[in-house]
């Protein structure tokens, strides 16, 4: 910028720097998307949360965190093969293990007693929020 003061132009930048910057910006992006997408899986497979929303939407075509590596490494990133990186972070011991069951995707609300608690799984997941006991759902019978 043309500084007031002294009347000096400013130097011309030299023709690497915004390539330079680019890829600075680049691993700074990347680094917050790993960040996210570490942070999100942790919060899940830990409930801290107490209400428990479900991670990814209904009509989501990704539904787990290695999915979304998967998906991020193949379309975002330019290495020129495909890069897993969920091999890339358990080497720096991360660890992403969240999957979304479509069981997970049903909604609680119930309109009518009598009908709406026929479904014994509506029942296991009402008690799982009820008492955060997180593998109420999961038990089955054989």
């Amino acid at each position: 910028m043309y500084d007031a003061k002294t009347g000096e132009q400013p130097a011309k930048c030299p023709s690497n720097a915004h390539a330079k910057y680019a890829a600075a910006l680049g691993r700074h992006v990347v680094l917050k998307v790993l960040s996210l997408v570490l942070f999100l899986d942790q919060a899940k497979t830990s409930h801290i949360m107490s209400s428990n929303p479900p991670l990814f939407c209904k009509e989501a075509s990704c539904k787990s965190t290695r999915d979304i590596l998967k998906s991020f490494s193949s379309n975002l990133l330019r290495v020129g093969y495909d890069m897993d990186l969920d091999r890339v972070l358990a080497s720096f011991g991360f660890t992403v293990s969240h999957e979304q069951r479509s069981r997970d995707d049903d909604t609680l609300l119930v309109d009518n007693l009598a009908t709406g608690l026929r479904n014994g799984f509506v029942i296991a997941r009402l008690a799982e929020r009820l008492t955060s006991d997180w593998t109420l759902s999961l038990v089955r019978l054989s």
